[in-house]
């Protein structure tokens, strides 16, 4: 009973962060994009013409990046970005273990870099990949 105690605290913490996360109206020009994460969450929705959506879903990213159209490739780039933010800001703040954080922060960047590749691809670069060393 003390462990389901335990992950329903570190679940409401988590959606509680993914809450304030989707709702910055911070610029994320650190990441060469012009957008806040509120406004990354408003271009996945209408994108995909979702009312709204869960950080947490379960998504096939690497589905996505093989088989997706340019709007759905943008799209879940946007979100595997608003999941990295949101993993490297709960490591900071002590939320849930260093370990999971990292490794989930690690494969949302991935995604996130993959996707962009695939979005700039799919846009006219076909000059290949963005070179990112510690993904190739």
């Amino acid at each position: 009973m003390k462990d389901s105690k335990q992950f329903h605290k570190f679940m409401d913490r988590y959606e509680d962060l993914g809450g304030q996360i989707l709702d910055s109206a911070l610029p994320n020009v650190a990441y060469g994009l012009d957008y806040s994460n509120n406004e990354l969450a408003g271009e996945i929705c209408d994108a995909m013409d979702w009312d709204s959506f869960d950080i947490f879903q379960s998504i096939d990213f690497e589905a996505t990046y093989e088989n997706a159209g340019i709007e759905e490739v943008r799209a879940y780039c946007f979100l595997a970005f608003l999941r990295m933010d949101l993993f490297y800001t709960a490591n900071a703040m002590g939320v849930g273990e260093k370990s999971f954080n990292m490794l989930a922060a690690a494969l949302s960047e991935y995604w996130f870099k993959r996707l962009m590749d695939r979005f700039n691809f799919l846009h006219g670069d076909k000059e290949g990949v963005t070179p990112h060393p510690w993904i190739h």
